[in-house]
């Protein structure tokens, strides 16, 4: 008496996408608005930082996926592949270096300002305009 084998690809098992028709365009919904671009602009890749561990969560709880008959986490992973995302953190993007004329501005700033001070009726209001 032989054991029951498992199905293959070649013997006919189905893919993930048949038994579960819109994983994928459940998957891209959750991930698109969290992905990233590469910040070089060398590749196309998008990167996401969010786990394959997450997504299967947010399929359950957004979607209404059966944890019981939900695919393994390693299948979403390969899907995540598949799909085109990157599991990685995008690193900022490097500042631009201080220009030249960074000193001769901070100078004029604080002569400025040290000439305020000394006149009675001036009023100084300090703003931070971070980008």
């Amino acid at each position: 008496m032989s054991l029951p084998r498992e199905k293959s690809r070649i013997e006919g098992a189905k893919k993930t996408e048949d038994h579960f028709q819109n994983l994928l365009v459940d998957i891209k919904t959750i991930v698109d608005p969290k992905c990233q671009t590469d910040p070089t602009f060398h590749t196309r890749r998008l990167y996401r930082p969010i786990t394959s561990n997450t997504v299967r969560n947010l399929l359950i709880e957004e979607f209404g996926y059966d944890p019981e008959t939900m695919p393994h986490l390693r299948t979403i992973s390969r899907k995540l592949d598949i799909l085109g995302y990157w599991p990685r953190k995008v690193i900022e993007s490097k500042p631009i270096k201080k220009i030249p004329e960074t000193n001769d501005i901070f100078n004029q700033v604080h002569t400025i300002n040290k000439e305020a001070d000394e006149r009675a009726g001036v009023l100084r209001i300090s703003l931070d305009a971070k980008l």
